[in-house]
């Protein structure tokens, strides 16, 4: 077994553990990005929900949807957009 001049510990324990630290890093980041990636889809939904009431109905028909429609709509073309 290969020694670290540098270290006590054996180098394949050494290894062992950076493996260990660089995926839970990798994994730590991962759930911070679902995180934001939520939050941003969430205020991204949210200002699509308030430009489609500011919208006439007339505006909102051409659209293919209603007023009453108008959440489930911008789920709808949120969901389209996969992000």
């Amino acid at each position: 077994m290969a020694v670290n001049s540098h270290a006590s510990e054996p180098l394949s324990t050494a290894s062992d553990r950076g493996h260990s630290l660089v995926a839970g890093l990798m994994h730590f980041g991962a759930r911070a990005f679902g995180r934001v990636n939520s939050v941003v889809r969430s205020l991204q939904t949210a200002r699509m929900v308030s430009t489609l009431s500011a919208m006439s109905d007339q505006q909102l028909a051409e659209c293919g949807t209603s007023r009453a429609d108008i959440r489930r709509h911008a789920d709808t073309l949120m969901a389209r957009d996969g992000r």
